[in-house]
C-alpha cells in the first residue's frame, strides 16, 4: 500500500522516518567526525552544543563521544524523537546530559536562553528558507562567544540537474530494504519499499520540501550575524563567529538544564 500526504498536512518524516536512517552509510559521517573533535573535543563538561535537526541521534551520538558537556537536540519530528528519545533513555550517559527541544529552528532558540559555546548542523539546512537560515544565525550570534564555531554540511557547488533517480538497497532479516531519491523543481520525491523476493510487501513515498544549499549561498546568509565559513571539503564546513563580536549576553535557563 502506498500512503501519500501533501507536505502542509503531515510532517514527512511521519510516512519515512523509520526507513531513513537505513541508509545513511558509514561515509556519510566518517568525515564529519575528525571535525567535532577538532571543534568541540576541548570544551569542558559545563559547555553547551546544539545539534539543529538531530534526527534519532547520529549526530548526538558522534558529538558525545569526542565533547563531554551538554548537548541541546533540537528536532521538531515527533517520529525522529521517538527514536531519539529511545536512543538517550537507554544511555545512562546520554540521560544526563542531553536535552530536546521539539521546536524547529529557529524557533527552539526560545527553550534555550543562556550561551551556548557550538552547535552542529547536519543534513538539515535544505529544510529550512533562506530567511530561516538567517533568522537562525542572527539567534547563535546572540548566545554564542566570540571565537566559537559550528560545524555545517553543505556542498560546494550544486550538480546540473540530471532528472535521474538515485537508488539505495539494504537486506535485513532476509527482507530487501530499497530506496528511491528523484529530484523534482519543487523538492525531492522519496520512495522506499520493503521486498521479499519479488512480492511487495510495503511501500511509502514522501515529497520533501529539501532545497540543496551551497557553501557560497550559506556563506553569504551567516556573514551578517559574523560568522566566516570555512570549507572542509565537498559536502562539510564550518562557520567559525568573528573574535570581534560583542560577546552574548548572559541569561540563567529557564528551570534546571539536563
Amino acid at each position: 500500500m502506498c500512503q501519500t500526504c501533501p507536505r502542509s498536512q503531515l510532517d514527512e518524516y511521519e510516512l519515512i522516518g523509520e526507513l531513513h536512517d537505513l541508509f545513511l552509510s558509514e561515509e556519510t559521517w566518517s568525515p564529519i567526525r575528525p571535525v567535532l573533535q577538532e571543534l568541540f573535543g576541548e570544551l569542558g563538561d559545563s559547555a553547551v552544543v546544539m545539534d539543529i535537526g538531530a534526527g534519532t541521534g547520529l549526530g548526538v551520538d558522534a558529538l558525545s563521544r569526542v565533547f563531554d558537556g551538554r548537548i541541546a537536540a533540537v528536532e521538531p519530528s515527533a517520529m525522529m524523537r521517538a527514536g531519539l528519545l529511545t536512543r538517550i533513555s537507554t544511555d545512562e550517559d546520554l540521560a544526563g546530559r542531553v536535552r530536546i527541544i521539539a521546536e524547529p529552528a529557529p524557533a527552539a532558540f526560545a527553550q534555550l536562553t543562556g550561551p551556548i559555546d557550538g552547535f552542529l548542523c547536519t543534513h538539515m539546512l535544505g529544510y529550512l528558507s533562506g530567511h530561516q537560515r538567517r533568522e537562525m544565525f542572527a539567534q547563535l550570534e546572540q548566545r554564542m562567544a566570540p571565537g566559537a564555531s559550528g560545524l555545517v554540511t553543505a556542498d560546494r557547488h550544486l550538480a546540473p540537474p540530471s532528472g535521474r533517480s538515485v537508488e539505495q538497497h539494504r537486506r535485513l532479516g532476509g527482507l530487501d530494504y530499497v530506496a528511491r531519491f528523484l529530484p523534482q523543481p519543487d523538492g525531492l520525491v522519496q520512495r522506499y519499499e520493503v521486498r521479499d523476493g519479488g512480492t511487495v510487501l510495503r511501500s511509502v513515498e514522501a515529497v520533501s520540501r529539501w532545497q540543496p544549499v551551497t557553501q557560497a549561498a550559506l556563506a553569504a546568509e551567516a556573514a551578517p550575524a559574523g560568522f566566516e565559513l570555512v570549507s572542509r571539503g565537498d559536502g562539510l564546513a564550518t562557520l567559525r563567529r568573528s573574535p570581534f563580536r560583542t560577546p552574548p549576553r548572559t541569561a540563567q535557563p529557564t528551570g534546571r538544564r539536563h
